[in-house]
């Protein structure tokens, strides 16, 4: 019988029904092994990763229990305090240096802005990365939905109107009477502050205004260019995206407008909705490399990054321009946990940032 190499509970061979010394598990009735089938004779190996991973445990186990969380150490009462400060006055900063005096019960709807009143309580200023113009609009939205329920609209969208969909006539005029740039910088702020109702408010919004228009007047509204986009590669990205998604070409580019859109308004306002590492220069990197590489006005990039993103294979039947793309790279990298990497170009594989977030994200 073969032996199990390595260590010292590896000297003697396996005995069918005992357990494997390899893998401390019970081991099927086999002549040649006690081990798992095609496992469990890999010895150091296995065991090597055995112990990484109890290292790992371990390191999180101390910070556990060094911050006092899941039960250890002293009582959290920010809460608390919270909860018998609600209408105690914060002073909320933006990145403009406006101050926005707002009370407890509001800010706390934001799940961003609760979390950072419990972590530097309720005396200190709260800095927020958006702009006046910006906040006025969320607080707005938040003074309304103050004493009442925020209307979070479900998905998928159960109607063709933002009525049939479950907003409010109130929620209707709110999205109505703002301007586009407005409307999207709202959307990223949503998103980043975490208020639900409002986030998807704004998504059922931005996906009805492109139900059942064609893909030229999209582009059209959205003042989108297809200027280094061939009508050919265009009509084969439309018959992909039918074949993947089983949706028609309008559907398409509805899509594939909104997340560019709200990628490119992120970059404007100064917000990083790229938080995909939680490696701090790993993800300065990945945020940096792709507000340099975004092109707001790019039909073609926009095509492309849907595509990717909703099966990132067809980056290898990408032209070697778009391969060579880090905005579109990235996606196909996010979509397929980090396999899309070996399709990057030579200077993206060999830059060491780029490789980390391949193997954070299990490339």
């Amino acid at each position: 019988p073969r032996l199990h190499g390595g260590g010292p509970r590896a000297r003697r061979p396996c005995v069918p029904g005992e357990r494997c010394s390899a893998r401390f598990m019970p081991a099927p009735r086999r002549p040649e092994c006690g081990g798992l089938a095609g496992e469990g004779c890999q010895g150091p190996r296995l065991q090597a990763r055995q112990q990484i991973r109890l290292a790992l445990i371990d390191v999180a186990a101390t910070r556990i229990f060094a911050s006092g969380s899941a039960g250890f150490g002293p009582a959290d009462h920010s809460e608390q305090r919270l909860e018998e400060s609600l209408d105690k006055e914060i002073r909320v900063v933006g990145s403009d240096a406006s101050v926005f005096l707002v009370d407890v019960e509001l800010a706390c709807m934001a799940a961003w802005l609760r979390r950072a009143l419990e972590k530097h309580g309720t005396d200190e200023k709260i800095r927020v990365p958006l702009p006046r113009v910006v906040l006025c609009s969320v607080f707005k939205y938040c003074r309304w939905y103050r004493k009442k329920t925020s209307n979070v609209i479900p998905l998928p969208l159960r109607g063709d109107t933002c009525e049939a969909c479950g907003a409010s006539a109130w929620d209707q005029a709110f999205v109505r009477n703002m301007e586009k740039a407005l409307f999207w910088k709202v959307f990223v702020a949503a998103e980043y502050l975490e208020i639900p109702g409002l986030s998807s408010l704004c998504f059922a919004a931005c996906r009805l205004s492109t139900l059942g228009r064609s893909t030229e007047q999209v582009k059209w509204e959205y003042n989108m260019t297809t200027d280094d986009l061939t009508p050919e590669e265009e009509a084969d990205i439309a018959t992909m995206w039918a074949d993947l998604r089983r949706q028609e070409t309008s559907e398409f580019a509805g899509v594939a407008v909104f997340m560019h859109q709200f990628a490119a308004s992120g970059k404007r306002v100064g917000i990083d909705v790229w938080e995909s590492s939680v490696v701090p220069h790993v993800q300065e990197f990945i945020a940096n490399t792709m507000r340099r590489t975004l092109k707001p006005k790019s039909f073609r990039q926009a095509s492309w990054r849907a595509l990717v993103s909703a099966d990132w294979r067809k980056l290898i039947e990408a032209p070697a321009d778009i391969r060579q793309d880090p905005f579109i790279v990235f996606a196909a990298m996010e979509a397929s946990s980090g396999l899309a990497f070996r399709h990057a170009t030579e200077a993206l594989r060999s830059d060491r940032n780029c490789a980390l977030w391949a193997s954070e994200l299990g490339g």
